[in-house]
């Protein structure tokens, strides 16, 4: 009887060994990969997530003090240490690098943070499970920029403007009378610095700045005596012709019975006026290129017409009489949230909350 028998042929029990190891060596590889990714990577999201959120609360701190008072030199400066400390207490471990760049021209402030971490290269975080493919660091920086400055927009009632030269001496004038004065618009003194521009009986027919307030005007209300303005664009708004009330006369009125009543219950109407820097004058009215606006605390007004509402109080503050045409009272700075619209525009006073630009 024959019987069948296994035997071992040439050592192929010898040969097998050691592929095991070989195949675990070569999945630690990818093991490895797959930790360095979902560890290490997770690490770098989580670092640049602290990086960025310093970076944009200290750009946005910054341009706060700096649309506050710009001529803070410890504060609005590419010294200020505000950044640093609120990047400091939004790091685990207290150790982010900051630098900050202001831009008083621009109205921007920018704030870079970078990364930093004991013992390893400036700028530079760690890796765990990388450095078995040989990435033993990875560099990982934030940046912000905010702006700040004044709006750039906003619905105007009763759209009164004047010229960014007259704004420049009524500052002048009313800081030697406690900070209150007359702004002029139509003086009987034509020989002052401005008469080219603002006393402009014989550029701006009239010598007057209404905004015109018409439904085929740019940025016109139609008979609500309401002109919204974009400062953002190259839209120049057209004058209406004459030192008359513009417009439907009972619409604009109103907002000049809302002053009255304004003044009359706290001492003062709150009123912000459109800055122009040029005026065109094509027949029948003139072109304004508006640069900014400013907020006034208006006490008392001579505008031509008589009687209350287009004359208040102007006999109780001497100064404009005759020819005179203007408004008495005294420029005010605030931080506008509400009213106006846009931000990082000119600051004539009124500044709005800083932004985020990038």
């Amino acid at each position: 009887m024959r019987r069948l028998e296994v035997r071992n042929i040439s050592g192929a029990e010898g040969n097998e060994r050691g592929a095991t190891s070989v195949m675990v060596a070569l999945l630690m590889v990818a093991l490895l990969g797959f930790a360095a990714i979902s560890i290490d990577v997770g690490k770098l999201y989580w670092e640049k997530a602290q990086l960025q959120n310093a970076a944009d609360a200290g750009a946005l701190a910054l341009a706060g003090i700096c649309g506050k008072d710009e001529s803070d030199v410890g504060g609005c400066s590419n010294a200020s240490g505000v950044p640093l400390e609120l990047a400091v207490a939004s790091s685990h471990d207290a150790l982010s690098l900051v630098s900050n760049s202001v831009d008083k021209l621009a109205n921007t402030a920018t704030v870079s943070t970078r990364s930093s971490e004991t013992g390893a290269t400036p700028n530079s975080v760690s890796l765990w499970f990388a450095q078995a493919l040989g990435f033993d660091e990875a560099a990982i920086g934030a940046r912000a920029t905010a702006a700040w400055g004044g709006p750039t927009g906003g619905a105007f009632a009763f759209p009164l403007a004047f010229s960014e030269c007259a704004l420049h001496e009524f500052i002048a004038t009313s800081a030697a009378v406690s900070g209150k004065s007359w702004l002029k618009y139509k003086d009987d003194d034509d020989q002052l610095p401005c008469s080219s521009i603002y006393h402009a009986a014989n550029i701006v027919p009239g010598g007057w700045g209404y905004l015109n307030p018409e439904a085929d005007a740019p940025g016109a209300s139609d008979g609500a005596c309401v002109l919204t303005l974009d400062l953002t664009d190259t839209t120049v708004y057209e004058g209406s012709a004459g030192n008359s009330i513009p417009g439907s006369g009972s619409e604009c009125k109103a907002k000049l019975d809302g002053w009255v009543g304004e003044a009359e219950a706290n001492g003062y109407a709150e009123v912000y006026f459109p800055i122009f820097s040029k005026v065109t004058t094509p027949p029948g009215g003139g072109n304004y290129t508006i640069q900014g606006i400013a907020a006034f605390r208006v006490y008392a007004w001579k505008l031509s017409g008589g009687g209350t509402p287009e004359t208040f109080e102007a006999n109780s503050y001497p100064g404009c009489s005759g020819n005179c045409r203007g408004v008495y009272g005294e420029f005010v700075r605030m931080l506008d949230e509400d009213e106006l619209t846009g931000g990082g525009g000119r600051n004539l006073g009124v500044t709005r909350p800083p932004s985020l630009s990038d």
